[in-house]
């Protein structure tokens, strides 16, 4: 039997999966992404999560005829390898990691808006350059390495060969995307050699025992094609986790200032006549997880006390920061309406609404056509009362993909050639028109009290 490989490196877990030519799922190994604790902090042991991929892959290989590896990844995280001896020289270091803050300058918030005409991205520490300086600040050096994102780590522990793809190295904030190359005069102006990050190509990263190895990309990126998402149609894919990220896909060309001021992320599609918007509501799952610690509820509450009706009480997720359009890592979340009478329960349901309101604001501010259709997975699809109460604020089919592994299989596509799959759904929900009116009225409401909760924490810390 033909099998393909696909492999997912995540923030939290890493998964290699075997799949037949219809993108089944036969097999899946999952591990937690290595960590151990150093000096500089949290980071990821790169040599832990090599031996482990290769164990993975072995065991995979053993189930069929392999015919492709396909590899995705978080975007910003990487280890830096010696060119020369072909040793790693430092951890994989997190796209969270906070060192790498030190190292954004005066100059580059000033830059940002002419350089996001280039490279699709707001200025901010978790991209790979920052990594990059913060290791050279600490050990001195960077001649003779090369930065690998976790994709491309992983492809170089199977094939020897050192190499992205464009949606991997547009997240670096060297990356002309447009060029399809990096800048070398920021690397110059920066003091990097102009080959720290690694060639980019199609995917193709050689072979091993004969079989052929593709960087396919950012784990977001991959996972939207696995999804069908394309500039062709009306839909938008909505990864809900921790995060919540939205992404979408429209024809290449030249960003606007409307693009820039939106506060959304843009960057290539493998579909090279294609490129792709991100903005992430940075507390989703967070919200949740936050108020069920806070109450001492159990997740059952949503299936027991909680129904998708409209909330009287008003809450803004923003305990992790906002999203786009504003883009405040300071901001803090707020309900609104407590009474001495409010219920736990009540609080939950409010919960889900402003999560639902929150979406709703960033599809509205990210322009275009209203999309028809919400392709969603991750670990808050599972919430069916979130999932209803989602259809109903934003008006739009909600499509639950029937497959967890979005990221992994979308690998095997785009190595494989595939830019636009068709996973299926396993459920969908739609508008309900009885409660229109009234979550129209409490949006408005949200809006109306949305700048003052997003300035007060701002207005906080400087004063402070």
């Amino acid at each position: 039997m033909e099998t393909w490989i696909g492999i997912d490196i995540g923030t939290t877990n890493c998964k290699v999966g075997v799949c037949n030519g219809q993108y089944e799922l036969l097999e899946l190994y999952t591990m937690a992404t290595p960590r151990k604790q150093t000096a500089e902090g949290d980071v990821y042991d790169p040599e832990v999560l090599g031996q482990k991929l290769l164990e993975f892959v072995e065991k995979a290989a053993s189930l069929g005829s392999t015919r492709g590896i396909g590899i995705s990844s978080m975007a910003e995280a990487g280890a830096l390898v010696d060119v020369e001896t072909g040793n790693l020289v430092s951890d994989l270091l997190p796209w969270q990691d906070p060192a790498s803050a030190a190292f954004l300058t005066e100059e580059d918030r000033l830059g940002d808006r002419q350089r996001f005409f280039h490279t699709g991205l707001h200025v901010a520490y978790k991209y790979s350059l920052y990594k990059v300086l913060a290791y050279r600040a600490g050990r001195g050096s960077v001649e003779h390495l090369r930065f690998l994102p976790a994709a491309s780590l992983a492809a170089w522990y199977l094939t020897g060969q050192m190499v992205t793809d464009i949606t991997l190295a547009a997240r670096t904030y060297a990356c002309d995307i447009y060029k399809e190359d990096y800048d070398g005069g920021l690397l110059e102006r920066r003091g990097l050699p102009p080959d720290i990050f690694p060639e980019i190509t199609a995917g193709y990263a050689g072979t091993w025992r004969g079989i052929r190895v593709y960087v396919a990309g950012h784990d977001h990126v991959c996972a939207a094609v696995a999804a069908g998402i394309s500039e062709k149609n009306r839909e938008i894919f909505l990864s809900l986790g921790t995060t919540g990220v939205m992404m979408g896909c429209m024809p290449l060309g030249e960003l606007t200032r409307e693009d820039y001021d939106s506060g959304y992320v843009f960057g290539r599609h493998p579909d090279r006549r294609q490129m792709t918007w991100m903005g992430a509501l940075q507390s989703a799952g967070a919200s949740i997880d936050w108020i069920l610690e806070q109450t001492g509820a159990g997740y059952d509450i949503f299936g027991r006390s909680v129904c998708p009706e409209p909330a009287g009480i008003l809450y803004y997720p923003y305990i992790n920061g906002s999203g786009p359009p504003q883009l405040l890592h300071e901001a803090g979340g707020a309900f609104l309406g407590l009474s001495r009478d409010t219920r736990r329960e009540e609080l939950a349901a409010a919960v889900l609404q402003g999560i639902a309101f929150e979406i709703r604001f960033m599809l509205e501010h990210r322009g275009g056509a209203w999309p028809g259709v919400l392709k969603a997975t991750g670990g808050c699809t599972k919430n069916p009362v979130l999932m209803q109460i989602l259809a109903n604020v934003t008006e739009c089919e909600i499509a639950v993909l029937d497959c967890e592994q979005a990221a992994l299989l979308g690998a095997v596509m785009i190595g494989r050639g595939v830019t636009c799959g068709s996973l299926g759904v396993r459920r969908r929900f739609v508008p309900e028109a009885c409660y229109r009116e009234r979550y129209a009225f409490l949006y408005r409401e949200y809006l109306k009290f949305r700048p003052a909760i997003l300035a007060y924490k701002r207005r906080n810390i400087q004063e402070d």
